[in-house]
């Protein structure tokens, strides 16, 4: 038998998923928060950060995040240096550029909110 858990005039059923409506700059702000406790947590451990320079692949395996998502981020200026046709990745300003609180959130269709 489940518990019933009553928050407000909705009852939860526990095990269940539940429904929340966010506006989007609500859900900027909760994945902001998210990526900014994420690079805490990881500027307090010893570090592991990937060696050298990194390509898109390899920037996206370190942040977690797709190769799509490391493009959007490059179009919202995420800094990079060109080793011939191909862009490269410090990673080491990457996190410095995602912890700077300047640039606005993406909407949650990944385009920038104006």
């Amino acid at each position: 038998m489940m518990n019933a858990v009553r928050t407000g005039s909705m009852p939860l059923i526990a095990g269940e998923r539940m429904l929340v409506q966010l506006t989007t700059s609500q859900l900027g702000e909760l994945i902001r928060s998210a990526v900014l406790d994420a690079l805490s947590d990881a500027q307090e451990r010893p570090a592991k950060s990937p060696p050298g320079l990194l390509d898109r692949a390899g920037l996206a395996r370190a942040l977690g995040c797709s190769t799509g998502h490391v493009d959007r981020l490059c179009r919202r200026g995420l800094p990079y240096v060109r080793v011939g046709t191909v862009r490269r990745f410090d990673f080491s300003k990457i996190t410095a550029w995602l912890a700077k609180p300047s640039a606005p959130p993406p909407d949650a269709d990944g385009k920038e909110s104006s």
